[in-house]
């Protein structure tokens, strides 16, 4: 005869309690924040750029769905090593008018405006001044950020909810590749469901579980960049502000977001204090393409580069040089000390060219598109296996006829 119910309930309840308790140990042992272990000693080849971190789309409590003053995310970026933060507030920028812009705690802070237009989300960038005005189209607004010597950036590309409708305008400089607020939106049911169960004990593993290659919006870029340069760009999209039943914490907070990922600007010039200046220098590397961006939860990718050299000429991500002429084509990780396997995969106008496994790679090419690199390393996941996924992504070097 079955044992009743009442009988059975404590056995039930010590193994859910068992079984919770293994889940938790087994989530809280998982090793997920930098399992890429990477030397701290610079390379003795290294080159003359210099490379700084940074945020592109964060929002400050000048958006009404956003909390965290200028002064706290500054902290908080110098606490993460971020050189810079482009902060992009909804429909303002009143920040410059209260003079935020500058350094900061360590911290160099810019001010943009995220801004929706008819075909869905856009950054305007290295502006002075904002006129909200839903009439005009992406192209009127486009032409009159660029008079000022600004310029847009497209944000949200592959965002389920809110997708960029249409094709990009020719004036439109780059585009949003990696959004991590989106990444949550856009993941399986599962994931969101592994994420929320693992946040408590191991929040990067949380993380990591959502985190998914962005293949539709890699594929818009892609066949965007075939016929002329655009920007690939990661933005976190912070807010730290959730509503729950009119509750409202300050959640993610930033410094659970900040580490997660950055972009990597590269430049012949390095930052020097000086406001004017170094703003010059942020935003033409952005503007360029003179950038990578990472997952730096995995490993610290600083030192990653992929070049390319002709007789008597040499060209850096989002650079362009002629077709036709033999190029010699450059793929260098970080010094890594861990183990770690590694896939270095080259597109050209979005087709796969290349593919090896290892942590360097030398090609040649002479034929006109766009090159990039994506370097795909083990993302740690619960069963302790792993998966094969993008640990970084090259803006492209262009060979052009």
């Amino acid at each position: 005869m079955f044992p009743s119910l009442w009988s059975s309930a404590p056995v039930l309840g010590t193994l859910y309690a068992a079984y919770t308790a293994a889940f938790y140990l087994r989530v809280s042992t998982a090793k997920a924040t930098k399992p890429i272990v990477t030397s701290k000693e610079e390379a003795p080849d290294r080159d003359a750029l210099f490379e700084y971190r940074g945020l592109i789309h964060v929002h400050s409590d000048y958006s009404h769905d956003a909390r965290g003053s200028y002064d706290e995310l500054s902290r908080g970026a110098h606490r993460h090593g971020l050189a810079f933060l482009v902060i992009t507030d909804h429909n303002n920028v009143d920040a410059i008018a209260a003079g935020e812009q500058g350094w900061r705690n360590g911290a160099l802070l810019l001010t943009g405006v995220e801004s929706k237009q008819r075909e869905g989300y856009m950054l305007f960038v290295d502006i002075e001044s904002y006129i909200h005005e839903n009439s005009s189209s992406t192209r009127v607004a486009l032409q009159e950020y660029l008079r000022e010597g600004g310029f847009g950036l497209v944000i949200h590309a592959g965002n389920c909810r809110r997708p960029w409708k249409g094709e990009l305008d020719p004036a439109i400089t780059g585009l949003e590749i990696l959004d991590y607020a989106d990444q949550l939106y856009d993941c399986s049911l599962l994931a969101k469901l592994n994420a929320f169960l693992f946040y408590p004990a191991n929040r990067a593993l949380a993380c990591l579980r959502v985190y998914h290659r962005p293949t539709e919006t890699l594929a818009r870029w892609d066949g965007a960049a075939s016929t002329r340069p655009v920007v690939g760009f990661y933005g976190p999209n912070m807010h730290q502000n959730v509503r729950i039943l009119g509750w409202e914490p300050k959640f993610p907070p930033a410094d659970a977001v900040m580490p997660l990922a950055s972009n990597h600007i590269l430049s012949r010039e390095p930052l020097t204090g000086d406001f004017q200046s170094d703003r010059r220098i942020v935003y033409t590397a952005i503007r360029n393409g003179n950038l990578f961006f990472a997952l730096d939860i995995l490993g610290d990718s600083n030192g990653f580069r992929f070049s390319a050299t002709q007789e008597s000429r040499s060209a850096i991500m989002g650079e362009t040089l002629a077709a036709d002429i033999e190029t010699n084509f450059s793929v260098r990780l970080p010094r890594i000390e861990s183990k770690s396997r590694f896939e270095i995969v080259v597109y050209r106008d979005g087709v796969e060219f290349l593919r090896e496994k290892g942590r360097e790679l030398t090609f040649r090419a002479t034929q006109a598109g766009a090159y990039r690199v994506e370097v795909l390393a083990k993302v740690p996941t619960f069963f302790g296996r792993g998966r094969m996924a993008p640990w970084i992504y090259s803006n492209p070097i262009y060979l052009r006829s």
